[in-house]
């Protein structure tokens, strides 16, 4: 999983708080955190919460540096092995941009057994339709 965030408000953000609320059909045992835009601490707490923490990033805001105003944490996590074909895993985050905002991002799904491929040309095109409705 690639985490992306931007600032988008008026003000330089100081810190960062990133939570991932893993689903169950995931194992968190096997995660393994990886690269990032910035330095980074993590830890998992016992709910199955996937935390980063981004301190003193003093992250510009998008009207003073479009470039600068972005950042992204990766990780890894194998599914349980007992999952069946047809299991949905989903996975979202919440992004704490302090002091300034909070946001969400998009949900993403995995269909065990069916193609990757398949499933995200079928999210393109809902997504397309949605910007004719």
């Amino acid at each position: 999983y690639q985490i992306n965030f931007q600032n988008e408000s008026s003000s330089t953000v100081t810190d960062i708080l990133i939570v991932d609320e893993l689903d169950s059909a995931l194992d968190p045992s096997t995660i393994q955190v990886g690269a990032s835009s910035h330095p980074y601490t993590w830890n998992l707490t016992d709910q199955g919460r996937l935390v980063f923490h981004i301190q003193n990033i003093e992250l510009p805001p998008v009207s003073e540096d479009e470039q600068g105003s972005r950042g992204f944490v990766k990780f890894e996590v194998a599914q349980q092995a007992d999952n069946i074909v047809g299991t949905y895993i989903f996975n979202s985050a919440t992004i704490y941009f302090a002091p300034v905002d909070v946001v969400s991002t998009d949900l993403v799904t995995h269909v065990i057994g069916e193609d990757i491929l398949d499933q995200m040309e079928a999210i393109i095109e809902v997504n397309v339709a949605n910007l004719f409705e």
